[in-house]
């Protein structure tokens, strides 16, 4: 059954089927199975189709996603949907964001930043610099300090009459994950 799926998206998306393979072998590998690995891969598919890079990335990306966000509710759409987004409203080489992704989701979905803001805040840095994975790691840093900063921070923010959590609030926005 995967395999005809597997070569029936191949035809409709004009990507070589051991490329779809080797991309439904990244998702498994992160552990999706079944309807939930189909439709990641149908989704990366799509979106290598349309430019965004590599079959294989993109599915990378999306297991990052899903690892990070599926907990929450995210789903292969909304992981696509984010990535497509994100490429559509910044300024960089759209294959730069599936590989650099990994740095911040996982501070950001343990600060409950919710994916759109994570996009948002990616393409806005790239229209300064146009470069999704050097965007990236600005935004890890940035989010990795309300982690664990430092007391010379604390006491900066103190001064100014504010806290870490005051930081970490305002950055989670009023909803939280989304």
């Amino acid at each position: 059954e995967m395999k005809a799926a597997t070569l029936l998206l191949a035809g409709e998306t004009a990507q070589a089927p051991q490329t779809l393979a080797k991309a439904m072998f990244t998702l498994q590998s992160a552990g999706l199975r079944g309807a939930d690995a189909t439709e990641a891969l149908a989704s990366s598919a799509k979106l290598a189709a349309g430019g965004m890079g590599e079959a294989g990335d993109i599915a990378q990306a999306m297991t990052s996603i899903l690892d990070q966000f599926g907990k929450k509710g995210v789903d292969a759409a909304e992981a696509a949907d984010f990535l497509a987004s994100t490429a559509r409203a910044g300024n960089f080489e759209s294959s730069q964001l599936a590989g650099a992704l990994g740095k911040v989701l996982p501070v950001a979905a343990t600060l409950d930043i919710g994916l759109r803001d994570v996009g948002g805040t990616v393409a806005l840095l790239t229209r300064g610099n146009g470069n999704a994975s050097e965007s990236v790691t600005q935004l890890a840093a940035t989010l990795r300090f309300m982690l664990s900063p430092s007391r010379m921070a604390i006491k900066g923010l103190g001064e100014v009459g504010l806290t870490v959590d005051d930081l970490k609030k305002t950055a989670a926005g009023p909803g939280g994950l989304v």
